[in-house]
């Protein structure tokens, strides 16, 4: 695991040996860049943001593991879900959460 960030996996095609562990440095690397970017915004970010952030950054991502990891890091205390809402990529309010700097 990154020392910057405690992420799962959840294997959900049941790869195993080296494509499972191709697929663990994919998934590592993409949350270790999701909490820079989240470092960078003192506002903190929607999922659509930081995916619209991710991508002009760093290429394609799944949509799912945006959500994946934004999940893994607020259970893993980096990131915290906000009160506060902005409008979303689909037209409706949706939460920010921001990077905890208590932990980073």
């Amino acid at each position: 695991m990154s020392k910057e960030t405690d992420t799962k996996f959840y294997n959900t095609t049941h790869l195993s040996g080296k494509d499972l562990d191709e697929r663990l440095i994919v998934v590592e690397s993409q949350s270790d860049k999701i909490v820079e970017i989240f470092k960078t915004e003192p506002n903190g970010l929607t999922h659509h943001e930081l995916e619209m952030i991710y991508e002009h950054l760093h290429g394609r991502i799944p949509t799912s593991s945006i959500y994946r990891a934004v999940s893994d890091l607020t259970d893993s205390g980096y990131l915290r879900k906000t009160t506060r809402k902005r409008m979303g990529g689909y037209g409706l309010e949706v939460y920010v959460w921001e990077v905890n700097r208590n932990i980073l």
